[in-house]
């Protein structure tokens, strides 16, 4: 994968890329993106989400810098989420961030910072989760109380081989060896998929010596506060660790490319290929989604058959294409 020519050079700095889907979960996004939206050293937030209705959509016009809804139909599909967020990413490095988390102040700063100065591809920035109960979720998300006050109800010590809920990582090696592998669906394994991948074709790591601390936001589908066996009887549950076997497999990492090749356009938000009419003044927009996402895009000139159609803006050209698909994605609801 590569940016749109003219703008190979990434700027230092971390985008944050938010997957989300599902109505149950859409007080938990509102809350996360709050506290997200006040961090130190966030660029722009990214919200992707994959879902039958835009419900995000007044939690991203308030929030987010670019939302993209994507039509989806459960299980949810939180990997390509998480890929379709790649090419919003103009920064050297991005985070992808669960929905449920909250984040410390200084947290995106601070591990961008040790993640630069240990040459890391991947950092899995935080030390420990710590679960907030039902009551002090709420008294967070009502703005009664701080995180960092509340007695969490478990602790969970960062482990690398399962990085998941915020991971850092650098936008060079995404765009060398692609995402998140998209054959997993729901949640299982797919954290443990990435580490596999980052170790056998990368660098990977946890943080030498600050105790960065995540917040998680209660619900009663996390495994943090059950036993899990809900989620282990689910087909896509299954499934996914047929794959996660299937990868532990290939033991070189010219073996493992060949088998999990990097794609070679970002995911575009939609099936098959969207026709795009470039007003006069917009070409140069439309040949950037045409780079960034290949035969997904087809242009035509004004009257013909189209999906939707390009204005010109006086933005940047890969911010303009951006914008335009985040506008578009939300025509069909309007």
């Amino acid at each position: 994968m590569q940016p749109p020519t003219g703008h190979q050079e990434l700027v230092p700095g971390v985008t944050v890329i938010v997957p989300h889907g599902g109505a149950d979960r859409l007080a938990l996004l509102q809350t996360s993106l709050r506290h997200l939206r006040t961090a130190n050293g966030v660029a722009r937030i990214v919200l992707v989400e994959l879902d039958d209705a835009p419900r995000a959509a007044e939690v991203g016009r308030r929030f987010a810098d670019f939302h993209m809804f994507v039509p989806g139909s459960p299980p949810f599909h939180k990997t390509r989420a998480m890929n379709i967020g790649l090419a919003f990413v103009r920064t050297s490095h991005f985070l992808w961030l669960d929905n449920d988390m909250l984040l410390p102040d200084d947290f995106v700063t601070d591990g961008w910072r040790e993640c630069v100065a240990r040459n890391f591809d991947c950092l899995l920035p935080w030390a420990e989760v710590h679960y907030l109960s039902e009551e002090d979720s709420r008294a967070v998300a009502t703005q009664n109380c701080a995180p960092s006050t509340c007695v969490p109800t478990r602790r969970f010590v960062s482990d690398v081989s399962v990085p998941g809920g915020a991971v850092l990582v650098r936008t060079a090696f995404a765009h060398r060896h692609g995402g998140m592998a998209e054959q997993f669906r729901g949640w299982g394994g797919e954290d443990t998929a990435w580490f596999m991948k980052v170790r056998m074709l990368g660098s990977i790591g946890v943080p030498e010596q600050d105790a960065r601390v995540l917040h998680h936001l209660y619900h009663p589908t996390s495994g943090g506060y059950a036993d899990g066996k809900d989620l282990i009887g689910r087909p896509e549950f299954r499934r996914n660790f047929a794959m996660l076997a299937l990868m532990k497999s290939y033991q070189t990492p010219e073996a493992f490319s060949r088998r999990f090749p990097a794609p070679a356009h970002f995911a575009a938000p939609w099936p098959g290929t969207r026709r795009f009419a470039c007003a006069p003044g917009a070409e140069t927009i439309g040949q950037v989604l045409r780079e960034l996402y290949g035969d997904a895009v087809g242009l035509c000139a004004p009257g013909a058959h189209a999906d939707a159609t390009l204005l010109p803006s006086s933005d940047d050209a890969w911010d303009a294409a951006l914008a335009a698909i985040c506008r578009t994605s939300m025509d069909v609801f309007v």
